[in-house]
């Protein structure tokens, strides 16, 4: 029915709603770094989201300080060759 309808559209525009306030989650891979330990991703992700940032290099976790929301220092015993590949997962700033 008519009836039927309208509730399956309003259904429908809540969870369009919701879904558009979701948290986004975003993967970069930054290679080619020449400064050492201190590298920069193009898109921004939550500055200082300890619980929700990750950043791997040649696929292990590692520590780093996020200096600003798309700039980061590894806390590692040397520092990063132009082959290594380093990825940061974070929010979506």
């Amino acid at each position: 029915t008519n009836d039927d309808i309208v509730a399956i559209n309003d259904s429908i525009d809540s969870l369009e709603t919701a879904l558009a306030g979701a948290t986004t989650y975003v993967e970069q891979v930054v290679t080619g770094v020449t400064s050492g330990k201190t590298f920069s991703i193009t898109t921004p992700v939550l500055f200082a989201a300890d619980k929700d940032l990750e950043v791997f290099v040649n696929g292990l976790k590692v520590d780093f300080t996020q200096l600003t929301s798309n700039s980061f220092e590894l806390n590692l015993a040397y520092d990063l060759e132009p082959t290594d590949k380093v990825m940061v997962i974070g929010v979506l700033a």
